[in-house]
């Protein structure tokens, strides 16, 4: 899937998120304190100095960590909020609660609790925006990740967002072992499986900024990486598969500097990776990837 460089003015960035939380509150949620709050709080600082100060001191590690964690964790509740906005069932939203709370940064999660429980919850709810965004209405009530109609098929999707490299395989195992439970259960209605995987914090463990100085770069330096995952975790969503859990979908997002401007850019990359020979797949891949770019 192409790589999409998202290009925002801090105006737009502050105008999108304030649209976001709105829509959080009149779902009757808190956003008054906790990380949302302080989210809107750098943003709002940063647009009122950015004519003097740009984007402050990143040489400084806290105020980059600042800058660069909000900018990323609003893009997903924008993202979040336009593809869920118009569904009007009650349970798109009823795990907003869950995602507001844990830590500023995902570098203060920790393995060993519950702390990157809400961000596991928001990569869920962002595949569900996705989705919606791209013309697969979320159906609710299977426990399912995420739901979805195809082409006459029900799709099931079960995310995971490993914290770390050695999380990965028994993620993928729990996965595997859930969709087979599913299926196994509508056998008779062709029902198909997709796992998917947020591996941001296996690429990029320290939310670190990337570096480039073109689109064709980076998009490069992304598709390597997409293959090097892609090689090192294939023989791990094999292992234990149902013979229809027919795809993979690998979700990344990252901060990028371009150089020569000094822009900073979020961006989203999905790779999908066939299991199977099933042409619906050739159509969700399709969707979502001119979905991205305006949902994110």
């Amino acid at each position: 899937m192409r790589v999409e460089v998202n290009q925002h003015t801090l105006q737009e960035i502050a105008e999108d998120y304030e649209a976001a939380i709105s829509w959080v509150a009149a779902s009757g949620f808190p956003v008054e304190q906790g990380r949302l709050a302080e989210y809107r709080r750098t943003i709002s600082e940063l647009s009122g100095n950015f004519a003097t100060d740009g984007w402050g001191n990143l040489d400084d590690d806290k105020h980059r960590e600042r800058v660069c964690t909000a900018l990323l964790e609003v893009r997903e509740l924008v993202s979040i909020h336009r593809g869920l906005t118009s569904l009007e069932d009650a349970d798109a939203t009823k795990d907003l609660r869950r995602y507001l709370k844990g830590p500023f940064s995902p570098t203060s999660e920790s393995a060993h609790n519950a702390s990157n429980h809400p961000r596991n919850v928001g990569f869920e709810l962002y595949l569900n925006a996705l989705f919606s965004f791209a013309g697969f209405r979320p159906a609710y009530g299977s426990n399912a990740d995420l739901s979805c109609n195809h082409l006459g098929q029900t799709f099931f999707v079960e995310a995971k967002r490993p914290t770390n490299a050695n999380a990965v395989k028994g993620l993928i195992h729990d996965a595997n072992r859930q969709l087979s439970r599913r299926l196994k259960q509508l056998r008779r209605h062709h029902a198909k499986g997709i796992i998917a995987l947020d591996l941001t914090k296996i690429t990029n463990p320290q939310s670190k900024v990337m570096p480039v100085f073109s689109e064709d770069q980076l998009y490069n330096l992304m598709y390597n990486e997409d293959r090097r995952q892609i090689d090192a975790l294939s023989s791990h969503w094999h292992s234990g598969r149902h013979r229809r859990t027919v795809g993979v979908l690998l979700h990344y997002r990252l901060l990028s500097n371009f150089v020569q401007t000094g822009a900073l850019n979020t961006v989203k990359w999905i790779g999908f990776v066939k299991l199977a020979d099933d042409p619906a797949l050739d159509g969700i891949n399709k969707k979502l990837e001119s979905a991205i770019p305006l949902v994110c």
